[in-house]
């Protein structure tokens, strides 16, 4: 009778500032224009100046405390090249990705943790955790694909970010659900969501890959307010 393998624990992980900073500023760049009311033409052709989510790698250094994982998300790569995207997908460039790998991979102490894309929420539509930052079938799909390549490690991590532009500035005491931070900046609204996948937890294919983080920290993200700069300004 065969050992079964040991299941490494839910990971904790961290988001820098800069990181989180990067992961906002790449998901508000690529939100559809709700002013755009350009005809759209009978053949669409999609370029990758398009509006609709984003994509992008997770770079960061890993720990442990005990048996359990602890990440923590450095540097952030948006994807400026990808085969398509739409308010509801986008496919990345395998091109693109060797050519970042080239030249990131020689950095020591700065690894591949996973990748990150957003979700578009529309004007009418509500942003709320973790129901707007959860995987869809598609995504527990495309990522399954991406991470079966034999160069990705043992435990990796999905970061969706969900966002929504207000009609006006405003403040939103944020909240926090383990995995998920829903906060607001300026006239964007967004929810963090961190998912992974270990290997030691991979089922039959039917399964749902992508599980939550143990806990998600992101100090920026749940703290940030206008005042604050206000305050320091002073």
């Amino acid at each position: 009778m065969h050992a079964k393998t040991p299941v490494t624990p839910a990971p904790i992980v961290s988001i820098t500032e800069n990181a989180f900073l990067q992961l906002l500023v790449s998901g508000v760049e690529l939100y559809p224009d709700p002013r755009n009311r350009r005809p759209r033409p009978k053949r669409p052709r999609i370029t990758n100046d398009d509006p609709g989510e984003c994509f992008g790698y997770l770079f960061g250094t890993q720990a442990m405390q005990g048996r359990r994982p602890v990440l923590r998300i450095e540097f952030v790569v948006p994807c400026q090249r990808v085969e398509r995207r739409n308010h509801a997908e986008v496919m990345p460039s395998t091109r693109s990705e060797e050519r970042i790998m080239t030249v990131l991979a020689p950095f020591p102490g700065l690894d591949l943790l996973g990748t990150f894309h957003s979700h578009i929420v529309k004007r009418y539509g509500k942003l709320e955790i973790p129901d707007s930052v959860e995987p869809s079938q598609d995504d527990h799909d495309s990522w399954r694909s991406w991470w079966d390549d034999e160069r990705k490690g043992d435990t990796a991590l999905e970061l969706i970010l969900g966002v929504k532009e207000m009609k006006r500035r405003g403040a939103k005491p944020p909240t926090q659900d383990g995995n998920c931070i829903e906060g607001r900046w300026e006239r964007y609204a967004y929810a963090l969501g961190v998912w992974f996948a270990d290997r030691g937890r991979v089922g039959a294919k039917d399964e749902e890959l992508l599980q939550p983080v143990h806990w998600l920290m992101c100090p920026t993200a749940f703290g940030i307010t206008r005042e604050d700069f206000r305050v320091v300004g002073g």
